[in-house]
């Protein structure tokens, strides 16, 4: 592996953006050592559980979702089986958080999905805002592994329709880390289509939006100083507090400073290819 798999703050620094982001829909994440039976087992953080409770949502009537592994012959089951009530294979590649029951699952998520292939589709609606404000966060961190896996998805039910809205799980898969600098993903790739309809990312509206919410992060939250204050506080947190001595000692970790400055070349590296991407717009 990379040494910048050393750094333990990946996950950190990218909730840490996410949550300055949306405050609405944050999650929180510390740092504690792990010790069991009297034997230290090194640095862990806990983290909030994404629920219902995150998006402030009614636990009887929105669906909050996370897709397990995208496949679109499962999709092609779930929007064209016969049966409506059929959960099967196409279901379990879900999982649910609501008190909506199994038939009315199958209904929103066939909705939820026929999005993609009609853009009439008058059911399901998007919180521009918020998938604007999560593709940011995704193109800024990198996080290959957030598009379709490893995004809470709620569904909340307005006035007979559902209202898309999406917060970030699991970004371990970012800023460079396992070798993600590949033919496909290299740090100049950019992503659209965030399970977002066609229509609605490739709109003129949207691509305008996208742009100027990215200049008005760019003043703080994405600025290249601010994310140095949050690398710096970590570090300062793992070396003043003894942890990295001790984790080093267990697992025989000698690369945390030079992962820390690499985590810094990627932000500054990754903030000129946005630069350069939404200016274009």
């Amino acid at each position: 592996p990379l040494a910048y798999n050393y750094s333990y703050m990946r996950e950190k620094i990218g909730y840490d953006i996410w949550n300055n982001i949306s405050e609405k829909y944050s999650h929180k994440m510390e740092y504690v050592e792990l010790i069991i039976d009297d034997i230290y087992c090194g640095i862990y953080c806990l983290q909030e559980p994404v629920d219902l409770k995150t998006f402030n949502a009614n636990k009887n009537n929105d669906l909050l979702i996370s897709i397990k592994n995208y496949n679109s012959n499962i999709i092609n089951k779930l929007l064209f089986t016969d049966d409506a009530y059929n959960l099967g294979d196409s279901v379990d590649e879900f999982e649910f958080s609501a008190g909506v029951n199994d038939n009315k699952r199958v209904d929103i998520l066939r909705n939820f999905y026929n999005t993609f292939m009609n853009e009439d589709e008058n059911i399901i609606e998007y919180d521009i805002d918020n998938n604007i404000d999560y593709i940011l966060f995704v193109n800024m961190i990198l996080a290959i592994d957030n598009t379709y896996k490893n995004e809470k998805i709620l569904l909340e039910e307005k006035d007979n329709k559902y209202i898309v809205k999406k917060t970030p799980w699991d970004l371990d898969l970012s800023m460079n880390n396992d070798k993600i600098y590949t033919d496909s993903f290299d740090i100049n790739y950019i992503y659209n289509d965030l399970t977002l309809p066609k229509y609605i990312y490739e709109s003129k509206n949207f691509k305008t939006l996208s742009k100027k919410r990215y200049f008005e992060l760019r003043k703080k939250i994405y600025n290249i100083d601010y994310i140095y204050d949050i690398i710096d506080n970590y570090k300062n947190v793992l070396l003043s507090s003894g942890a990295i001595i001790r984790d080093s000692n267990k697992w025989d970790n000698q690369k945390f400073k030079e992962s820390v400055e690499i985590i810094k070349t990627f932000f500054k590296d990754r903030i000129e290819v946005l630069d350069d991407y939404y200016g274009s717009i």
